[in-house]
């Protein structure tokens, strides 16, 4: 009988940490819900743009600094880079919003920066964020 009430009380608690975390994450809500591939995919086409000066898998510089983890990264801070006087005065650290307002225009939001840039739409910048943010 212990054995029958045992069980019916695990059942019984394990549908109600299943319900309760149906309730609190519903779909849309998670912060981790996953990009659309066809973006991911786009984004990845649009790095290789980037990867003529940046490396994109490795932690090794190039002309450029190298884009691991970039996102979240404080600027001008990966090891044995030698950025700008100007990049280095921007300070902060890269959010998405911050490294999408500079690399639509990077002259224009760092002036004096060595990056450039070829022109994308939001849709390719978009993508190219989804792929940055997988380069952890």
């Amino acid at each position: 009988m212990l054995r029958f009430i045992v069980r019916k009380w695990l059942l019984l608690s394990t549908l109600l940490v299943l319900l309760g975390a149906w309730w609190l994450f519903e779909p849309g809500d998670s912060p981790y819900e996953p990009a659309d591939p066809a973006l991911a995919v786009r984004g990845k086409r649009v790095a290789a743009k980037c990867a003529t000066c940046h490396e994109l898998e490795r932690r090794e510089n190039k002309v450029g600094p190298h884009l691991v983890g970039v996102l979240d990264r404080k600027v001008a801070t990966v090891r044995g880079f030698e950025y700008s006087e100007p990049l280095r005065a921007f300070g902060g650290t890269w959010t998405r919003d911050r490294l999408l307002v500079f690399l639509r225009d990077p002259q224009a939001t760092v002036p004096g920066s060595r990056m450039v840039v070829s022109p994308m739409n939001e849709v390719e910048l978009e993508g190219l964020l989804v792929y940055l943010e997988s380069l952890e």
